[in-house]
């Protein structure tokens, strides 16, 4: 049970003027500091199951590092505080699969991933229907009456025209089996630019409608990095992380008087309706990516 905590309980390390410096950051100090905690409440939330488990090893050995992830991500959360700009925490943390990856968004399609399909059919009980179904069109070549016409027609029809994310969800029992933010398409050169753009924004548009995927219409710029940093959100996330990893709750209200400066407005319902949402949209999956992807999108066209 989460012990109630007041802003005067925060660790004597954190100092409000030390995120004074974020009002100067640009894209890369804010991809840099949003990636770093977003890594650590990974290890908070699998290795260390958000305090459940206490005894979970060390995956790296190093004379720094504490005993176990446990006492590391708590021993994060205060750094951050001190240092809002510290980035350097990363080597520690849980080498779990990361939950993004900083690629461009379009992309050629790796040999790992191209074989990653190949051995997902030969090994992967789920997929026996479509494997039958491939057997079955690669063997019956000619239709012998009617209905083994249409029968045919219609397993080839299935195998050549269902988009690959949706076999993969129907064989994952409504679940998905592959990471369904990057789809591979094929893309015919010799069409015209103008032909290519229509159907990619019509493919776009119906196919993250189909799989409930939303996405930012614009790149992220100085305006956004000025609001962030006038509703102190950077603030919220590490106080009531360091909160969370310390088994302490604070109110609405003892956070806004923790984050704003004296004669800010700081109410409870400012803290609820806007800085809370604002705060846990940025540290999302969605939002680390997109701010990865925009700073190797312009390192690359440098």
């Amino acid at each position: 049970m989460k012990r109630h905590s007041k802003s005067n309980e925060l660790p004597s390390k954190f100092k409000l003027a030390e995120y004074e410096k974020c009002a100067s950051w640009g894209l890369k100090e804010w991809t840099a500091a949003l990636s770093i905690r977003s890594r650590i409440r990974q290890s908070w939330r699998l290795a260390c199951l958000e305090g459940k488990n206490k005894d979970v090893p060390d995956n790296i050995m190093h004379k720094d590092v504490p005993d176990n992830i446990m006492h590391f991500v708590r021993d994060a959360s205060i750094r951050i505080l001190s240092n809002p700009s510290d980035t350097n925490l990363d080597m520690y943390l849980f080498n779990a699969k990361p939950s993004y990856k900083i690629q461009l968004p379009i992309r050629d399609q790796s040999p790992a991933e191209y074989f990653a399909g190949v051995y997902t059919f030969n090994h992967d009980e789920r997929y026996l229907e479509w494997v039958n179904r491939a057997i079955y069109i690669e063997n019956e070549h000619y239709a012998y009456d009617d209905d083994h016409n249409k029968t045919l027609a219609h397993e080839q029809n299935k195998f050549y025209d269902t988009p690959a994310w949706k076999m993969h969800k129907a064989s994952a029992d409504g679940g998905f089996s592959i990471d369904v933010h990057a789809l591979f398409i094929a893309v015919d050169l010799r069409a015209s630019d103008d032909d290519l753009v229509f159907e990619f924004k019509k493919w776009l548009s119906k196919t993250r409608k189909d799989i409930g995927i939303t996405s930012k219409n614009r790149l992220f710029n100085k305006t956004d990095f000025a609001d962030w940093h006038l509703n102190s959100l950077l603030q919220y996330l590490d106080i009531t992380f360091w909160a969370m990893t310390h088994n302490m709750e604070f109110t609405h209200d003892e956070i806004g008087r923790a984050i704003f400066p004296e004669g800010c407005e700081a109410d409870e319902s400012r803290v609820r309706r806007t800085i809370r949402p604002l705060a846990l949209q940025i540290i999302s999956d969605e939002y680390v990516l997109a701010l990865n992807n925009q700073l190797l999108l312009i390192q690359t066209e440098n």
